[in-house]
């Protein structure tokens, strides 16, 4: 392969053009004894995309130039009358040929991707044109964010749990041709420091349960990292402050307590001063729904907020974590969407009806759409030192790639798991390894404890030389057993056994002869 021309291109790439005679590595599309080559660089030097042109002979390119339009002109000669290259006049003619800005074949159209937080989720679809079919989208260089993946069909989704910018370079396969693209994702950080976010909390009534959960910035997906304490003043006569931030019990007197609460997390504190005003006991607004139905991954999700009580129209709000990935809840209490991942979401609504407000702890389930993870290896074959080993651990169920990690223990020296869940190598040491995989497919995650045994080479039915003898001895037995048999017939039938019996054969040696060998 050939480049005859090489030119630096308004983004900072280059454009290459050249000849190439392969048809396999880098290039794809060949169509005869040697192709026009033309090839699209980024910055660092990487293929954005690569083009074949000529015929069933040979054709080369000695100039390309960038156009106005971003597109590129190309000069070179041909040999061909076919494929691209019509119009031939003699043995060899000069040819010209306009491209598009992406070479008229496939190309990656996401110039940038959505940043995003820690624990957040995440989902952005990768888009290509010029496709001649599918399209199957890889990771061909760097590193996604840890927590998100890319699928084959483009989709990048998870929860990022690492902060950080994140380099790398997707590549899209359709039929013969490949364009790749360098892409990056910003993580940041959940903020700035700690941040209690609740700023006022529902009043109450004497002799009505009363519960609502204070919170605070970067632990709705962990609160368990987060403790709560009362720093000053007193709550209203009858409630209580739990660590996890849970004020509840059942107020007793009339009164409005002011009090300021802490939360610590970590070497991180922050506190907010609030208040509770408890009224007497009457007709008060009331949350009257208690739980709330599972939905699935997929499948429409629809469920309305009851509250009985209040002195108007009721307003919904949500107060406090965060509903499933792909739900909104209304002002008129309906909570709806279609979900998008394998969750459980904790959340606290709000109700405001006039003067009045409360709250409510709900949850909700999303499940897969499909069957529930599992890992169907229950053994491994075993091996012996020195000579290559591979298996293929197996998995039903999930919603997607399953991914498969060693999450405790060791393999046999010299063995490795790859990320498909094959485990191979050459083993080292003898002994038995116990361990346990993991394999992960989207939100789900299931492991397994499994062992491989490696014997010593050369002795793997414990003592060689035994085994040999007694092998020896067996086949030698067996011979015997079968002379026997044969004398023993001739005996009977009053014929002498022919000379060649004593030997230890009997012609014919047919196939009906030697299974009775292997049986005995």
């Amino acid at each position: 392969d050939y480049a005859n021309t090489i030119q630096q291109t308004s983004d900072g790439g280059y454009i290459v053009a050249g000849e190439t005679y392969s048809n396999d590595g880098d290039v794809t599309g060949n169509q005869g004894h040697h192709d026009v080559w033309v090839v699209k660089l980024n910055t660092s030097g990487d293929i954005e995309w690569q083009k074949c042109l000529g015929g069933s002979n040979g054709d080369n390119a000695n100039s390309i130039q960038q156009t106005s339009d971003g597109g590129y002109i190309v000069a070179g000669s041909t040999n061909s009358t076919d494929g691209d290259m019509a119009g031939n006049q003699g043995n060899a003619s000069a040819w010209v040929a306009k491209l598009k800005p992406e070479g008229g074949g496939l190309t990656i159209t996401t110039t940038t991707l959505p940043n995003s937080a820690v624990w957040t989720s995440y989902s952005a679809t990768l888009t290509a044109t010029g496709a001649s079919g599918p399209i199957t989208w890889t990771l061909d260089s760097g590193y996604l964010p840890s927590g998100l993946t890319l699928w084959n069909s483009g989709t990048i989704f998870g929860r990022p749990t690492m902060s950080g910018t994140f380099n790398f370079t997707v590549k899209a396969a359709s039929g013969t041709e490949i364009a790749t693209k360098a892409l990056s994702i910003t993580i940041a950080s959940t903020g700035g420091g700690l941040t209690i976010t609740t700023t006022t909390l529902p009043n109450g009534a004497v002799g009505t349960p009363y519960s609502v959960t204070l919170t605070a910035a970067g632990d709705s997906w962990y609160p368990a990292f987060t403790t709560w304490t009362l720093d000053s003043g007193s709550l209203p006569l009858g409630l209580t402050l739990a660590s996890n931030g849970t004020i509840f019990g059942t107020p007793a007197t009339n009164e409005t307590a002011d009090f300021t609460v802490k939360a610590d997390r970590g070497t991180e504190s922050a506190t907010q001063a609030l208040s509770i005003t408890i009224t007497s006991a009457g007709g008060g607004l009331t949350i009257t729904t208690t739980t709330l139905p599972n939905g699935t991954v997929g499948t429409l999700y629809s469920a309305v907020l009851e509250a009985a009580g209040g002195s108007g129209a009721v307003i919904w709000t949500l107060d406090g974590g965060s509903l499933p990935s792909g739900l909104t809840l209304s002002s008129g209490g309906t909570i709806s969407g279609t979900p998008t991942l394998n969750e459980t979401a904790d959340f606290t609504v709000r109700a405001t009806s006039g003067t009045e407000s409360v709250t409510k702890v709900l949850s909700i389930t999303i499940a897969s759409a499909g069957d529930e993870l599992t890992i169907t290896t229950t053994s491994l074959l075993n091996g012996t030192v020195g000579t290559p080993y591979s298996a293929v651990l197996e998995a039903a169920g999930g919603s997607g790639v399953v991914i498969w990690t060693l999450d405790g223990g060791s393999l046999p020296l010299g063995l490795t798991l790859s990320s498909n869940g094959t485990i191979s190598g050459t083993p080292a040491a003898s002994g038995t390894a116990n361990f346990t995989v993991r394999a992960a497919s989207v939100m789900e995650s299931v492991t397994k404890d499994l062992s491989i045994t490696i014997a010593s080479a050369g002795n793997s039915d414990g003592d060689g030389c035994n085994s040999g003898f007694f092998s020896a001895a067996s086949a030698l037995l067996a011979l015997f057993s079968l002379l026997v048999v044969r004398k023993k017939r001739y005996e009977i039938g009053g014929r002498k056994p022919p000379l060649f019996f004593t030997l230890g054969f009997h012609p014919p040696i047919s196939k009906q002869n030697i299974p009775v060998v292997m049986v005995l």
